[in-house]
């Protein structure tokens, strides 16, 4: 028995965006029909501060392709202050026939590939035909990852990109035009103007003071929030501009658990999950006028998903090192 290891330069090396959005796409219809089971995670605190160090293993099993795999996020936010990564992760991927693992990956890479392919399949969903004009808030790396991912695939002629710190929003913005010579790309010290003139926003910060309030929406506008951490202090959409959206995620019973930007609202929220849309189970998108949000915590079968895709496009380009954990 041999389990296959992947590093994280060799899932960015294998990675193919419409090949792997394709994949979770089928995925998603597949969760819909009841093809995959996701277990709510249940969080181990290692510290009893607001800021304390947590692990959080996520479990999904694909009954039809005969998976299953356990991903092991450390969620460690004072890491932060010291210039070290805030989470950590590696994903095992399993045969539920055998339970050999037959795979390893470390989580970086592939959280980041898998957050930004449900955020284009969302926006895809759920964004108004004819879109133009990305927003960026945020200047960190899963943001960077979002604007060259979407604006390719989507082919936007406009990103604008805003920061907390403009210094980070002007190295980002340099660095995005690079890898896109066919998009306008520009930095703002106005989160208002992001907002006025986009027609989809991407919210890729972990903070905990909202940063887009209801004065900030306009119809049409469609929001991936997608950048706080699993714990409910963290949120970046007021409540009030959270009852103004029609909302959806990735699993209802997770996001209100784990997502801060629902757990601050009054009334129980109506929450549509992004899989029922792709099944066509149920609609997205009503009309032009509506505000959608794609509010993204990230769940096990994507990553279940996401490794399987990997571990069979290194097994037939021969990537990764094989161990034989067993003889």
């Amino acid at each position: 028995m041999t389990t296959r290891l992947l590093t994280s330069s060799d899932c960015w090396s294998l990675f193919s965006t419409d090949e792997f959005t394709h994949e979770l796409e089928m995925t998603l219809v597949q969760y819909a029909n009841g093809g995959i089971m996701e277990a709510p995670p249940q969080r181990v605190m290692l510290d009893s501060a607001p800021q304390g160090a947590a692990i959080v293993p996520m479990t999904a099993t694909d009954i039809t392709k005969g998976l299953f795999c356990t991903k092991v996020l450390v969620d460690h936010p004072q890491n932060r202050a010291k210039g070290l990564p805030a989470q950590r992760s590696t994903i095992a991927l399993f045969s539920s026939q055998t339970g050999e693992c037959l795979g390893l990956i470390d989580g970086y890479a592939l959280t980041q590939l898998r957050t930004a392919s449900m955020t284009l399949l969302a926006t895809r969903t759920l964004a108004n035909r004819g879109a133009q004009t990305l927003g960026i808030i945020g200047a960190g790396a899963l943001a960077h990852r979002h604007a060259i991912m979407l604006c390719k695939a989507l082919e936007l002629s406009q990103l604008l990109i805003w920061s907390r710190n403009p210094e980070h929003a002007t190295a980002s913005a340099r660095n995005i035009a690079e890898a896109l010579p066919g998009t306008a790309v520009r930095a703002t010290d106005s989160i208002h103007e992001v907002c006025a003139h986009s027609d989809i926003v991407c919210t890729l910060t972990p903070s905990e003071t909202p940063l887009i309030d209801a004065s900030m929406l306009h119809p049409g506008l469609h929001i991936n929030a997608a950048g706080s951490p699993p714990r409910p202090q963290f949120r970046e959409i007021d409540e009030d501009a959270m009852e103004a959206c029609h909302l959806f995620a990735d699993d209802a019973r997770i996001a209100l658990r784990e997502s801060g930007n629902l757990a601050h609202m009054s009334n129980p929220p109506h929450i549509t999950e992004l899989a029922e849309v792709v099944s066509g189970a149920k609609p997205g998108r009503h009309t032009a006028h509506d505000i959608t949000l794609y509010n993204s915590i990230g769940v096990a079968y994507e990553d279940l998903a996401c490794a399987d895709y990997l571990l069979r496009k290194a097994a037939a380009q021969h990537v990764g090192a094989r161990v034989a954990l067993r003889p």
